[in-house]
């Protein structure tokens, strides 16, 4: 119901990717999108103790990788023991993973680790509060 408090468990997957596994709680308010949109649509009418498993396209999820969020920065810009597949932060606060480090520079990557991959989900909702 629109503007009820969802609190559900999660555990999302990368279809042929092993390591790639988070699992968490979650609380958010049916309508706000405050989760995606898609996952909000397919929740939407669960009650309490529900389960389902639902496939998220890169899309729906983070969205297509953009090859425009990468930029080229000076080596001496980066911690000095930095190497590809770190994660760094900028001082804006932004976090990038370093996706490649040679001579005297290096290429950040600032799309989302899952950009551009489907998701599995699967949740189960814990309680749902009525407004």
């Amino acid at each position: 119901m629109e503007g009820s408090k969802v609190t559900l468990e999660y555990q999302v997957t990368v279809p042929g990717e092993d390591e790639i596994n988070y699992e968490n709680v979650s609380e958010f308010v049916q309508g706000r999108h405050e989760i995606f949109r898609a996952l909000e649509r397919k929740v939407a009418g669960m009650r309490a103790g529900e389960e389902k498993q639902v496939e998220l396209t890169a899309q729906e999820a983070f969205g297509p990788r953009d090859e425009r969020k990468k930029m080229t920065i000076p080596k001496t810009d980066l911690p000095t023991d930095a190497q590809a597949g770190d994660v760094v932060q900028n001082e804006e606060g932004s976090f990038a993973t370093v996706a490649a480090v040679s001579g005297s520079e290096a290429v950040l990557d600032y799309n989302h680790p899952l950009a551009g991959r489907s998701l599995v989900v699967h949740l189960r909702i814990v309680k749902v509060m009525n407004p």
